[in-house]
């Protein structure tokens, strides 16, 4: 049985609806407990399923400009365990050389930067492609 996450969307309507704030954000969790903000927090793309953490990138130079969105690793999902085997992971392919800490911090995030620079998906959050190819979460079965 899969536990659902509320809604960031329901969550958003609710709190501008009753105290009518001019926007509505997640409060930011302090980088130490693994969090990096991203456009993720309060977008989603066409579709998507709801309990999924996404970042938006857009490149703009490009005519048309592009719009990619990459499913993250949700920060409620990044406990000290799975980001000290992140390091761990990164540390193995060469991409950090940092101590295992199992928090995100500074060194951490530029060795995210830098493995997903080298295998193509980019962004600076961690992708879910980039966890499965890191051996951290189970591949998504392909249709």
């Amino acid at each position: 049985m899969t536990q659902q996450r509320p809604s960031l969307k329901l969550f958003c309507v609710v709190a501008l609806g009753a105290l009518a704030l001019p926007g509505c954000a997640p409060s930011p969790v302090p980088p130490e407990q693994g969090f990096t903000p991203a456009a993720s927090a309060v977008s989603a793309p066409p579709g998507a399923i709801g309990d999924r953490c996404w970042d938006k990138i857009e490149t703009p130079a490009l005519s048309p400009p592009q719009v990619r969105w990459i499913e993250l690793v949700c920060p409620e999902d990044r406990t000290p365990e799975f980001v000290a085997s992140l390091q761990r992971a990164l540390a193995a392919r060469g991409d950090y050389a940092g101590e295992i800490t199992g928090t995100i911090g500074p060194q951490t995030e530029a060795a995210i930067t830098r493995y997903q620079a080298r295998i193509g998906t980019g962004g600076t959050a961690l992708s879910t492609e980039s966890a499965e190819r890191l051996g951290l979460i189970p591949r998504k079965p392909t249709l």
